[in-house]
């Protein structure tokens, strides 16, 4: 049970960034096993020493970044794989493959954008607007969740009428960096603004789709990704990065 007196004085929602925090590392460090169950809310709040509402938005975080899965009558899920010995990934990625995931995102939804453009439908762009809708939401409550900031771009690809576009994407979000990706932003400097902002772009790269105008949308979504990617590596904490080609 955690009784510190400072942990005791903070707000519900920062109580609730540091459960989500302390449960992010013990799932990087392994404690948790994929596919195990977590301890239940009664046994958090217990440990944590806080209210049901404080333990259920820690773990609604961790399901919308795609950490764990909530299951009728099981609990909470582990998804996450802590890779463990001499596997290629040894549970970390370097900034090489942080590197390629991003230039696979430019290559890849750019082109999403520039045949959303093309082929998008009323109810393709009613989709992605209803998710720009609904992060605003978030922004507005103070709330960081860049898990759904991400159903943004799935929903770009679904508007492209290319289904190896969306199958990409699909692949970009099991790829364990992207997962560290999700997860760590939430450490970056001002994360509701910086959510905000990306807002922001995707609301432009919308309107560049709707008025049908393919190259400039393919051009913001470039430096849309750009932008998240030099942000991202900038800011990367160092034990997260094993950076193998110096080995």
């Amino acid at each position: 049970m955690m009784n510190d007196t400072t942990f005791e004085t903070l707000p519900g929602r920062r109580r609730s960034d540091v459960v989500y925090k302390t449960l992010l590392d013990r799932l990087y460090s392994g404690q948790y096993a994929r596919f195990s169950r977590l301890p239940t809310e009664r046994e958090l709040t217990e440990e944590f020493d806080v209210s049901r509402p404080v333990i259920r938005n820690a773990l609604a975080k961790l399901r919308d970044n795609g950490l764990i899965r909530s299951v009728q009558g099981s609990g909470s899920i582990v998804l996450y794989e802590h890779a463990r010995g001499d596997d290629a990934s040894a549970g970390q990625v370097s900034i090489g493959d942080f590197q390629k995931c991003f230039e696979f995102r430019v290559l890849v939804e750019q082109e999403a954008a520039f045949l959303a453009a093309k082929h998008c439908d009323r109810a393709a762009l009613d989709v992605i607007r209803q998710n720009i809708d609904e992060v605003d939401r978030y922004v507005q409550r103070g709330e960081y969740r860049i898990g759904k900031s991400f159903d943004f771009h799935r929903a770009i690809a679904m508007a492209s009428e290319n289904p190896f576009i969306v199958q990409a994407l699909d692949r970009v979000q099991d790829f364990i960096g992207f997962k560290i990706y999700i997860a760590r932003s939430m450490s970056l400097p001002n994360p509701v603004e910086r959510l905000a902002l990306i807002n922001g772009e995707h609301s432009a790269i919308l309107s560049l789709i709707e008025r049908r105008e393919g190259e400039e949308a393919r051009a913001l979504m470039r430096s849309h990704i750009e932008r998240a990617r030099d942000l991202f590596l900038g800011c990367l904490p160092l034990e997260v990065v094993s950076d193998r080609e110096g080995r």
